[in-house]
């Protein structure tokens, strides 16, 4: 092998090696870039709930749960995503707008240095004027010293009575013809200042151009960067509303798969008495959120909220409301632990974000006042409290309706 095709090998090599660097330093911030948010779909193919016993639906309703939390993680960080870009897209419009003032006040000064031109233009003009009127008299009268010279001496001598009065006249048109010469002079200095003044005045027009034209290809650039943040924002609200649909999905999923499990484990022999006592003890009685619309306090937007809460302290215990057979005490989604309590007559209470729970097992039976729980902040909680909730024939109800 020649020197040459060595020394070609080698320069392969280092290529080679350079791409390889630039692909591990580069490409993984890339693709963590580029990657859109792990998608978390629902079941291709939903089992058919009807077929499953408790246990099963006990196990799919986790699943559910699961998947939930999965996507609702996506969701926070689709709309952290989106807060980010829509920071960043007011970041750069108020960049944009700093920038358009000084867009505005260079075109003002490039008017100003403008006015100032067009002002020298004016008086070098005149200047001109004065200058061709003061050199036509002047020339007038070199012609006539020149072409009537001796007569006009003649004239001067004899037109005077004596010695002094010539030498006064020929003093007076000596001093005529400096002072033509001084206003020359002045005129020229004066036309040589404007011209100089002219000169500034366009290189200044000239610098601010120069600016304007930088600062408008800054606004260009800082608008095109704004259009990509806005796309990458439309973008990110169709993952959002693709991923909001999915947990809306699973929801229902859920909700179905509660209402299939408390048929399958309700008493029937049960028959609800007609009133709740308060679920907690005597001190914790304040209602943060009513039953109702209202905006959620994690996520804010517009979402009903299917029963009250109640603040307490983390690890205050709570009470069955009534005389009922605990139908489930699992973790379901967004309620985080949970407990439900089948009273008869198709009303269930339902306790959520607690912190653990009593000493029972599902489908045993509790009478009011047996301690079910414990306050918690667990699932979408932004606190120690309650949630407290009254179905009725599957369907949320006001538990003001059953609260004594």
């Amino acid at each position: 092998m020649g020197r040459k095709q060595k020394w070609l090998s080698g320069l392969l090599i280092l290529l080679l090696c350079g791409i390889l660097a630039f692909g591990a330093a580069y490409l993984p911030a890339l693709a963590m870039e580029l990657a859109a948010p792990e998608a978390v779909s629902a079941a291709d193919d939903p089992p058919n709930m009807e077929d499953m016993d408790v246990n099963e639906l006990r196990e799919y309703m986790k699943e559910i749960s699961i998947r939930q939390e999965r996507l609702q993680d996506q969701i926070d960080a689709q709309e952290g995503q989106i807060s980010d870009l829509e920071a960043q897209i007011s970041t750069l419009e108020g960049q944009m707008s700093l920038v358009q003032e000084k867009i505005d006040a260079t075109n003002q000064t490039i008017a100003a240095y403008q006015a100032v031109v067009d002002e020298c233009e004016l008086e070098i003009a005149a200047a001109e004027e004065r200058l061709a009127e003061r050199q036509a008299l002047l020339q007038q009268r070199l012609v006539n010293l020149y072409v009537y010279g001796d007569v006009t001496m003649l004239d001067v001598v004899f037109g005077t009575d004596s010695f002094e009065d010539f030498l006064s006249v020929y003093d007076l048109t000596q001093r005529i013809m400096e002072q033509d010469e001084v206003l020359l002079h002045q005129i020229n200095t004066e036309k040589t200042n404007i011209e100089y003044n002219k000169k500034l005045a366009q290189e200044a027009v000239v610098e601010q151009e120069s600016l304007m034209h930088d600062l408008e290809d800054e606004k260009a650039d800082l608008n095109a960067l704004c259009n990509q943040y806005e796309a990458k924002v439309a973008e990110a609200g169709t993952t959002l509303e693709e991923l909001e649909a999915l947990w809306q999905q699973e929801v229902a999923a859920g909700e179905q798969a509660e209402e299939l499990l408390r048929d399958m484990i309700s008493d029937s022999t049960l028959s609800f008495g007609g009133s709740f006592i308060w679920p907690l003890p005597a001190a914790w009685t304040y209602v943060s959120s009513e039953y109702g619309w209202r905006t959620h306090p994690l996520y804010g937007d517009q979402r009903f909220h299917n029963g009250i809460d109640i603040p307490a302290d983390g690890g205050t215990p709570l009470y069955a409301v009534a005389e009922g057979k605990v139908i489930y005490a699992e973790w379901i989604g967004g309620y985080g632990n949970c407990v439900m309590i089948d009273h008869g007559d198709q009303v269930v209470s339902l306790y959520g974000h607690l912190s653990g729970y009593g000493n029972f097992s599902v489908g045993e039976y509790v009478v009011p006042g047996d301690v079910i729980g414990y306050v918690g902040t667990t699932g979408a909680s932004t606190g120690n409290h309650l949630h407290f909730e009254v179905r009725l024939n599957g369907s949320s109800t006001s538990p003001w309706n059953y609260l004594k």
